[in-house]
């Protein structure tokens, strides 16, 4: 068994939204949806290629799975019941990448990180629940799907913040950087 950072979010925390903001800061487009011109309303975020699919195997989960900007398939098991008071949740390994998605999580929703599940500390970072994370109608809405618009995608002094903190030193590239090594035409490995 390894070292995890556990991720913990607010009961009304929605998968899909989750989802979507592990998608924006991975790099995946977020695109303004708008209603059909018969209705009215500011619309909604969307991010595409992220999927959140139920897990057989554990009921109480699902994976929340996309593709990286290189290709590579990505996952992480998203907990519906991760608590006595009903939280949602993740366990990732404890990695710069892992930690700095959490941080961002949190702030985005409100909830609890603990860096290390292995140590001492049972919580090394927190934030108030927002109370818009559960709207589904009105100006509370629109101010939830205006935050989802606005989620940018982590950057490499997100990542090296939190590599004191990881357990693992398992690095990731930023979607910046993926994208000028696709446009580099070196050699990933030797430079050449």
């Amino acid at each position: 068994m390894g070292v995890d950072c556990r991720i913990t979010l607010p009961p009304a925390t929605r998968v899909r939204d989750v989802a979507m903001v592990i998608g924006a800061l991975v790099g995946l487009p977020v695109e303004h949806r708008k209603p059909d011109s018969k209705y009215e309303g500011f619309g909604w975020a969307s991010v595409n290629k992220i999927t959140y699919k139920s897990n057989s195997s554990i009921p109480e989960c699902c994976n929340i799975e996309w593709t990286d900007l290189d290709g590579e398939p990505r996952n992480v098991l998203y907990h519906f019941e991760f608590g006595d008071d009903g939280c949602r949740g993740m366990l990732p390994r404890s990695t710069p990448f892992w930690l700095a998605i959490g941080m961002k999580l949190v702030d985005f929703f409100g909830g609890e990180l603990d860096k290390n599940d292995s140590d001492s500390v049972d919580c090394d970072y927190q934030k108030p629940v927002r109370n818009d994370i559960s709207a589904s109608d009105g100006k509370e809405w629109e101010k939830f799907q205006k935050r989802l618009l606005a989620v940018k995608p982590l950057t490499r002094a997100d990542i090296d913040a939190e590599k004191k903190h990881a357990s693992y030193d398992r690095d990731w590239k930023t979607p910046g950087e993926m994208d000028k090594e696709k446009n580099d035409n070196k050699c990933r490995h030797c430079g050449k």
